[in-house]
């Protein structure tokens, strides 16, 4: 029986890969950090470790070797190496990376004042930003090449604006919620029409597993099979939801934070995921991953405040329910 070591079991990621590898017969160490209790979905399934305050070289010992290990928390050059001291005590390794480490031909990036203006779709071989300790992406990239610089199996995968159960900063409930409060109209900047492709974290787990048995050293974007507007993700959200999502469209960008989505962009960012396809992989739709997640939500909110599962929303500098705002502007346009 092959064995993993799984980080960040509770999120969204470790968790989707550390429930299918179980499905798939594996003998799992899930670990968690915060204390945090593994899900009980992983309950009997998986061997918990608990990371907080622990080295990889503790989780490993507690463990013992393994054929694999998935990181979706290495955020930069420091973590990269943490993970190389480790190597020959694991065969393989799959590391989370981003896609927001891509910048254009002017080296604008989803990180820079102006928008970037991005090939559709985006492949592996896009230039990226510098490596370094300014900002995530830098760090990422950081992290990327301290890995690939060791020669050793490892897949790197750059997803997108990525949602699933156990999702800490699940976006589409700036929708969900917005339709549960019986809100008339949401206003949306771009007219709705903003493409920000979306990664299922159970896609990036199917990916994950098919990297654990052919490992490689490999980049590869992961992302859901279209990139759908935030009309489309709307009006799959309102499927699931068996009421509307009533947009109020508008052009242009964001009336300060009014229409202020968390899929916002002036242009289309749409990964290639060739390469992916080219190992057998098979992602499911937008449509059918979020099925189950739009239930986790409405059932985990049901006994826990939202703010404090959602904490991700936290972090915007603003706040991303402001309906006073909203009802000012639309009382503002209304007519027009």
């Amino acid at each position: 029986m092959p064995k993993a070591l799984i980080l960040g079991a509770s999120g969204q990621l470790g968790f989707a890969v550390a429930d299918l590898l179980a499905r798939e017969g594996w003998q799992v160490h899930a670990a968690t950090r915060g204390h945090r209790a593994l899900p009980r979905a992983l309950r009997g399934r998986a061997t918990p470790l608990d990371a907080e305050g622990r080295s990889l070289a503790d989780l490993l010992a507690e463990s013992g070797p393994v054929d694999a290990v998935f990181d979706p928390n290495a955020y930069d050059g420091a973590d990269a190496q943490a993970l190389l001291a480790e190597k020959s005590r694991f065969g393989s390794l799959v590391v989370v990376s981003s896609a927001s480490v891509y910048q254009d031909a002017a080296g604008h990036s989803l990180e820079t004042d102006q928008s970037p203006d991005f090939p559709v779709p985006l492949a592996e071989s896009q230039t990226t930003v510098a490596p370094g300790p300014a900002t995530y992406s830098s760090r990422k990239v950081a992290m990327e090449l301290a890995l690939v610089a060791a020669g050793f199996p490892v897949t790197i995968l750059r997803p997108c604006a990525i949602h699933g159960i156990h999702a800490r900063h699940p976006r589409e409930w700036w929708l969900v919620k917005r339709a549960l409060d019986r809100r008339a109209a949401i206003p949306v900047a771009y007219a709705a029409q903003s493409r920000f492709h979306t990664t299922a974290a159970v896609n990036a787990a199917s990916l994950t597993a098919l990297c654990f048995a052919a490992p490689g050293q490999r980049v590869l974007n992961v992302a859901d099979p279209v990139a759908h507007s935030v009309a489309e993700i709307a009006a799959a959200l309102a499927d699931h939801l068996g009421q509307p999502v009533p947009l109020m469209p508008f052009a242009g960008p964001p009336d300060g934070t009014v229409g202020r989505t968390p899929w916002s962009l002036p242009d289309r960012m749409e990964v290639d995921c060739t390469a992916a396809r080219a190992l057998g992989w098979q992602p499911h739709s937008y449509h059918q991953t979020t099925a189950a997640f739009v239930s986790w939500m409405l059932a985990a909110t049901r006994t826990t405040g939202w703010r404090d599962l959602f904490t991700g929303f936290g972090s915007y500098g603003h706040d991303p329910f402001d309906y006073a705002a909203e009802d000012e502007w639309l009382r503002a346009h209304s007519g027009k």
